[in-house]
């Protein structure tokens, strides 16, 4: 079984990328909303004051009351949109699309790893791992677990190995901050083992 450490959570640089590089699109977003909202309410407000003096005691129609309305309206509701981008992908969105199979490829303390993982959409998953080493011998081993995505990190808790249960104490964890995600494949980062792991969709059965 691969090494595991109990508990791990992600707090390496690429977190602070992901999560500063939304945050920062989010921000732009919203005050170039908040500018053509404030620009827009002026340029009403100016118009109304520089009618001609003879219209100060004429009413606004209804017509005109109504296109104001409308064009704040609008206004707010492209600056709630902005704050609230959809293309940023939220949490369940990619997790929605990290169901289904997967091939996991890593080289970790000079062994290569192949795994043909297959997410389940009910949050379990089951993995056939191969590990070759430096003198050609290899080794396969079944886990079986629970995974997730918290918006930023892949984690999978390893429960269950060659079919056999493991104990609390015998949990495995890993956790990878996914990065470029793209529909077929995407970059997993362990900042816990200093490791990276390129993941692609597969039909295959075994690694």
């Amino acid at each position: 079984m691969r090494a595991t450490s109990a508990g791990c959570s992600f707090t390496g640089k690429a977190t602070v990328r992901v999560v500063g590089q939304s945050l920062l699109l989010k921000l732009l977003a919203c005050l170039l909303c908040i500018k053509w909202t404030c620009s827009l309410a002026f340029t009403l407000n100016k118009s109304r004051h520089n009618l001609p003096a003879i219209q100060s005691t004429v009413r606004t129609s209804p017509g005109d009351m109504h296109r104001r309305k409308l064009l704040l309206w609008i206004g707010g509701a492209a600056l709630t949109a902005s704050c609230d981008d959809s293309s940023l992908k939220p949490a369940d969105d990619i997790r929605q699309r990290l169901v289904g199979r997967w091939l996991e490829e890593l080289s970790s303390d000079g062994d290569q790893i192949r795994s043909i993982v297959t997410l389940g959409q009910n949050g379990q998953f089951l993995e056939l791992e191969k590990i070759s080493d430096a003198s050609g011998s290899t080794k396969r081993q079944t886990h079986a677990g629970e995974w997730s995505f918290d918006g930023v990190n892949f984690k999978r808790k390893y429960t269950s190995l060659n079919g056999r249960l493991l104990s609390n104490a015998q949990f495995g964890y890993t956790t990878y901050a996914v990065n470029a995600f793209a529909k077929n494949e995407f970059v997993g980062i362990d900042n816990i083992r200093a490791r990276k792991a390129r993941f692609s969709r597969t039909e295959a059965n075994e690694p």
